[in-house]
């Protein structure tokens, strides 16, 4: 063995000897978490015993408002916040405003719609649609056709968005008690295809016969989706005869020049 190569296994060898401990070894006291604790007040530890009390049981359903369970003041400010700094509330709120205007005026037009079919993917539009629906004490049908997200992560959103609401916009007891019941979230992800922004057949079909027929500019990240999903709902003969059909617009059409 060359004097390099010995010197090399000398020192692994005290590097190795250097991970063992001795038969004298004493492991070392495990660290007092409680010295890292900020001391609570008498009510603050009321109120985290009655927090540590509760417990969500396996397959209960979580309410919108999820953390009233917990009947903690701390948490309930938190979330209060939250809430009102939300950008999604803040553009819910606006598009509420908006959608009741237009359906005010549709209203004036013609007969509330049956069923109003829309993009959907944050949730915010829906929410507004949905919020509007509820308040007018319209029978209207809302139906989200989703972008990106499975179903259940948008209705989620969109029951979230929408109990919110309240938070948001000054409502007396018996609007804030329409808010609450209504119009159901419905969302079909089935028009996703493989993924956001992703062109199918379908959306693409209904984006040329749209234009071609209609003069009806749609963008094929969101709407081309959604009228692919209206024209699918009307071939499978999923409306009733005499139904009227709105199909909500959210634009978008720059999107066909990108």
């Amino acid at each position: 063995m060359s004097r390099r190569r010995a010197a090399f296994v000398s020192c692994l060898t005290l590097a190795l000897g250097g991970c063992l401990v001795g038969p004298d070894f004493k492991p070392p006291a495990p660290p007092d978490v409680d010295a890292y604790r900020t001391p609570e007040s008498p009510a603050q530890k009321a109120e985290s015993d009655t927090d540590a009390a509760q417990r969500i049981a396996l397959g209960q359903r979580i309410p919108a408002q999820w953390w009233a369970l917990f009947h903690s003041s701390r948490l309930d400010e938190t979330l209060r916040q939250a809430i009102a700094a939300s950008y999604t509330l803040a553009a819910a709120k606006a598009t509420l405003a908006q959608v009741q205007e237009a359906i005010v005026e549709l209203l004036d037009q013609m007969p509330a719609p049956d069923v109003i079919v829309h993009s959907t993917s944050s949730g915010g539009t829906q929410a507004g649609i949905i919020a509007a629906c509820r308040l007018l004490g319209l029978s209207t049908r809302v139906v989200g056709i989703s972008a990106d997200d499975p179903a259940k992560s948008i209705q989620a959103q969109v029951r979230t968005i929408v109990s919110g609401i309240g938070e948001v916009v000054d409502l007396d007891g018996a609007a804030e008690r329409a808010l609450a019941r209504g119009t159901a979230i419905e969302i079909d992800d089935r028009f996703v295809g493989d993924g956001y922004a992703v062109p199918t057949a379908a959306s693409q079909e209904a984006l040329q016969l749209s234009a071609r027929t209609e003069a009806l500019f749609l963008d094929p990240t969101y709407t081309a989706k959604a009228m692919a999903a209206l024209i699918a709902y009307v071939r499978q003969q999923r409306f009733k005869e005499g139904q009227t059909v709105l199909f909500w617009h959210t634009g978008g059409q720059v999107g066909l020049f990108a």
